[in-house]
């Protein structure tokens, strides 16, 4: 049998042949961490929708607020009060990925997952507020929407474990508050749905809170109980 010694000699690459080769390669591993890491993150966030409805109906109990204010009108100091009860949080099952996470590695067996998420259609309820202002004002139910949110996860998977622990979630940044109040009917509406606004805005921060330890618990308890198969693979 004939060798063509041709084909027997090592096919020599110039550099720059090389380093395309290496970013050819490079790129397709990025694209395949990247993709791995995404999907990791949705199947996360899809287990998590899950438990919250199936667990909690996808409603979340939220502190009663009793505030006392005091404005100017026409330069003369107006006292009022606001009570507000019986507030959920609805929608944190409409959780998503909103960009591409970016991954890290401290060792061979550990990675860390970032990402951008944001609620769809997060909102919260009271069933009852009671505004005063002179003495008087109206009752009623209040819709609160806080938009927009935008959110950082970071999980850590220990492939040698294995585990998934979830290390930090936190909402990054929070848009304005949107208010629809019921009950409105008195020459003083304008004053109460002021003063509700401004309560609200000193409220947010605190719902914001409470936020991210309903959802910090569910994803703890979805990382556990999820195996890495199952949230790699859905």
């Amino acid at each position: 049998m004939k060798i063509n010694t041709a084909l027997t000699k090592p096919i020599k690459l110039s550099r720059q042949e090389v380093d395309t080769q290496t970013q050819v390669l490079i790129k397709n591993y990025q694209i395949d961490l990247i993709s791995n890491g995404n999907n990791l993150v949705d199947n996360v966030l899809k287990f998590v929708a899950d438990f919250v409805q199936g667990q909690f109906q996808d409603k979340f109990p939220l502190p009663n607020l009793n505030e006392r204010f005091s404005v100017n009108v026409i330069i003369i100091p107006v006292n009022g009060g606001f009570v507000a009860n019986k507030g959920i949080a609805k929608g944190i099952k409409t959780i998503y990925r909103n960009g591409n996470v970016v991954l890290g590695t401290g060792n061979d067996s550990l990675l860390h997952f970032y990402g951008g998420l944001g609620f769809k259609n997060l909102k919260v309820r009271f069933n009852y507020y009671r505004a005063e202002v002179l003495g008087i004002g109206p009752t009623g139910m209040i819709d609160v929407q806080l938009a927009p949110l935008n959110i950082l996860l970071y999980v850590r998977v220990n492939t040698s474990g294995p585990s998934i622990n979830l290390e930090y979630f936190r909402i990054m940044n929070v848009g304005g508050v949107r208010l629809n109040l019921t009950g409105l009917g008195s020459q003083l509406n304008w004053l109460v749905s002021m003063a509700t606004t401004w309560i609200f805005g000193l409220y947010r921060d605190r719902i914001i809170r409470i936020l991210e330890k309903r959802v910090t618990e569910v994803l703890n308890k979805t990382l556990l109980e999820g195996s890495i198969d199952d949230l790699l693979n859905g």
